[in-house]
């Protein structure tokens, strides 16, 4: 995980699945309802989720290639002005950084990260020395 500052609020393991995005999906609304003295607004929270399933969709659908890979976390911090939500991936052998892709008007694929750059306050990725890609966005509240 990077170091970012901030009160971890929760973590959640889930594995390289398809059907554990709508799961981890479900985690985050129930960690933002557990949240006391933070309302978020509803837009807030409507923009954290849909970023959240991007990413844990990317990590779920682009993780372990060449056979290289392991379970996703997803680690939710409050930091006092945003919540920001990273999503850890079990590694991979492609060697790429996530990237925004650039798409036609009929891709039916690809806008993921796109929607995360417009939606949150911040977003990023770090990739490790053991080929784990991390990638991290805040939701100003």
């Amino acid at each position: 995980m990077t170091s970012a500052d901030g009160a971890i609020v929760g973590t959640l393991v889930i594995d390289r699945a398809p059907d554990a995005v709508a799961g981890a999906r479900r985690w985050v609304v129930r960690q933002i309802a557990a949240m006391t003295g933070r309302p978020l607004k509803e837009d807030a929270v409507d923009d954290l989720v849909l970023c959240a399933s991007e990413v844990i969709n990317n990590a779920v659908r682009h993780s372990g290639h060449g056979g290289v890979g392991g379970p996703i976390s997803i680690t939710m911090l409050d930091r006092h002005r945003a919540i920001r939500l990273e999503v850890r991936d079990g590694g991979n052998d492609a060697g790429r950084r996530p990237a925004r892709a650039r798409v036609g008007t009929g891709a039916t694929s690809g806008r993921g990260l796109g929607i995360v750059e417009i939606l949150a306050t911040a977003w990023g990725n770090d990739v490790d020395d053991a080929g784990r890609t991390t990638v991290w966005f805040e939701i100003a509240y």
